[in-house]
């Protein structure tokens, strides 16, 4: 048994020896977007397009993170309206950042295409005086902490740029809603809207859709060969479209620029998977990535749309062989026919990362209880209150998630054999241990963006806590994954 730390605070936890396997820890919520961390299906259908686009205007301000604010603002109402006077889904203050961009003849917080565009280029305009020296998560939380206090309570307005010391260090201000604000962002609503694939295989670039079919139907609407060159996943606008596979972007605009395989695309990503092999995805709402990102399988790229030549809303889908630049008709091949030829561990790996993060935050909240915790749910502990264990929770997420069908052991010592993951590789439902007191003495359950949830002690419930705080990042750590 051993102790950790929560808030400078020492608690016994019931979590034993482990072996060393050590890795890095994982990425934080501002790699988000480069780190193959994409926004989840939580956001509304209606406003998916205008949270990608709002999410590509600058790096450091990803899809899920504007997501994240907008339901932490409004709670994805468009009419609402504080006391204080903000307006909209983003509760706008003022015109400043507001544009036309829904092209409708008017600049409105109420024009929910208006209201997300503004915000982001709010939120990526603070980053200019706040990067450098601020960086990942720490720069997170001085982003929101400007757009909920205003970006002098962060940085004195008499400083042009922030300094790693003196007065134009950038702090969050102690207000309590601010507070409240960013801790409730980072820890609950970021994670909400950030997922997570699985590296490795190909998948489906637009999920539970069925492919039309249509790949080499003849018709005269396909001038460029005579056939349709790939196939089309019907779906409504704004529809999440992840990368089939991992690869380099190498076009990422209207498809008649540059690079692009002409102006009946739309707007149009290409992605070179190496090998002379290349996915194109075409008619987009949306392009929520830029040329020269590396994806990763699963990693949302754009959105679902009309654009170009398209009769109804729908990602049209191609794969080409054999070629580097603009292809041939003889290039073509079925690419839901590839995809499925070629799909390695990542769909399923997806579908069991969503079921393991699923499992671990419908016990967030719960008590703490030393030797608490069932295969099937909080129990009485040593201490007499009902709850988990850090590694009575992470058995219970592993048998709830597979249903049954994975059973880990009871303590860390014993956990630890499950199969080692490799620095890079961690997918959301892996096991976190970590090295305290001279044991291998304590576990979470990692669920993407760099956090975990956990039992961290007594003094606390089941909680998300960030891989990139000064007391875990201080700690070795062993990443494994139960089979």
């Amino acid at each position: 048994m051993s102790g950790v730390k929560a808030g400078g605070v020492a608690a016994v936890v019931l979590c034993l020896l482990v072996a060393a396997f050590t890795v890095l820890p994982g990425q934080s919520p501002a790699a988000a977007a480069a780190a193959g961390l994409g926004v989840s299906d939580a956001v509304p259908a209606a406003y998916r397009s205008w949270v990608l686009k709002a999410g590509a205007i600058c790096p450091e301000v990803s899809p899920a993170l504007i997501a994240a604010q907008i339901d932490a603002e409004s709670g994805w109402n468009p009419n609402a309206v504080s006391p204080a006077g903000a307006k909209g889904l983003s509760q706008l203050m003022g015109t400043t950042w507001l544009r036309d961009d829904d092209g409708n003849g008017s600049a409105s917080p109420f024009d929910p295409g208006d209201a997300i565009m503004a915000q982001g280029r709010m939120m990526c305009s603070f980053v200019a005086r706040l990067s450098p020296p601020n960086t990942g998560d720490a720069l997170t939380r001085l982003l929101l902490a400007s757009y909920n206090a205003g970006p002098n309570a962060v940085l004195p307005s008499s400083c042009s740029q922030a300094t790693v010391s003196g007065p134009c260090k950038a702090t969050v201000p102690g207000y309590a809603e601010t507070t409240a604000y960013v801790e409730r962002i980072m820890t609950v609503l970021l994670p909400k809207y950030t997922v997570t694939v699985a590296a490795g295989g190909w998948v489906q670039p637009v999920e539970g859709v069925t492919a039309s079919g249509t790949y080499h139907a003849a018709g005269s609407a396909w001038q460029m060969c005579g056939w349709h060159t790939g196939d089309d996943y019907p779906a409504p606008i704004g529809t999440i479209v992840h990368a089939a596979a991992a690869g380099t972007v190498v076009h990422a605009s209207w498809g008649g620029d540059a690079g692009g395989t002409g102006p009946a695309y739309g707007n149009q990503i290409i992605i070179d998977h190496g090998g002379q092999v290349r996915s194109y995805y075409a008619h987009l709402s949306a392009i929520a990535i830029q040329v020269g990102t590396t994806v990763t399988a699963g990693q949302v790229i754009g959105a679902v749309g009309e654009t170009g030549n398209a009769f109804g809303p729908h990602l049209h889908f191609e794969v080409t062989l054999g070629t580097s630049s603009m292809p041939s008709c003889s290039q073509f091949t079925d690419p839901v026919a590839y995809v499925k030829a070629h799909a390695g561990t990542a769909a399923t790996g997806t579908a069991l990362s969503a079921a393991l993060v699923a499992a671990a935050r419908s016990q967030l909240g719960v008590a703490y209880s030393y030797g608490g915790g069932t295969l099937t749910g909080p129990s009485a502990g040593i201490d007499g209150r009902t709850g988990w264990d850090c590694s009575s929770f992470a058995r219970y997420v592993w048998y709830t998630a597979t249903a049954g069908k994975i059973t880990i052991p009871r303590t860390t010592t014993e956990q630890v054999a499950s199969l080692p993951v490799a620095s890079g590789a961690m997918q959301p439902g892996d096991l976190i241990e970590f090295w305290i007191d001279g044991s291998w003495s304590h576990v979470g359950v990692y669920i993407g963006a760099g956090q975990m949830i956990h039992a961290p002690n007594p003094a606390r419930t089941v909680s998300v806590d960030s891989l990139s705080s000064g007391y875990y990042t201080a700690l070795k750590q062993t990443v494994r994954r139960p089979r």
